[in-house]
């Protein structure tokens, strides 16, 4: 497989499913800078070299239409998948189930970006995918 197939196949998951209990709920869907939480992880997962973002919902029923809001501003749409975790009280090792089972056959690789992390740097992303490209199968 080529560096080039490589990245064509790269795609991101967002987990987006938890309760936000220790926070008191709807923690995504809280103001922060002036935007939803989930605003900046969606920024990172979009700016990523990946050819599609699948945002994993699950508790919290607001986080999509808020995700679906942000696509249509920033013409993403195309690249938007949603899947929702119907078994997300089970934790995040359930979304990320979720997220992984809807992927298309011939993904080679994802990057996993958790909801309420909005400040994960473009330079971390692309070392990452870089890495990646370079024919590892994992990195963090």
């Amino acid at each position: 497989m080529t560096e080039g197939d490589r990245t064509r196949r790269l795609e991101a998951i967002i987990l987006a499913g938890g309760a936000g209990t220790r926070f008191g709920g709807a923690k995504l869907t809280s103001p922060w800078r002036g935007a939803p939480l989930i605003h900046g992880a969606l920024a990172a997962a979009f700016a990523a070299p990946v050819r599609r973002v699948t945002v994993v919902t699950g508790a919290d029923a607001a986080v999509k239409p808020i995700v679906e809001a942000w696509a249509a501003a920033y013409d993403a749409d195309a690249r938007l998948r949603l899947v929702h975790a119907a078994d997300h009280a089970q934790g995040m090792a359930a979304s990320l189930r979720a997220g992984i089972a809807a992927l298309d056959d011939d993904t080679s690789g994802v990057l996993v970006f958790l909801g309420d992390m909005p400040l994960i740097p473009a330079s971390v992303v692309a070392a990452l995918a870089s890495v990646f490209r370079r024919g590892a199968q994992a990195a963090a």
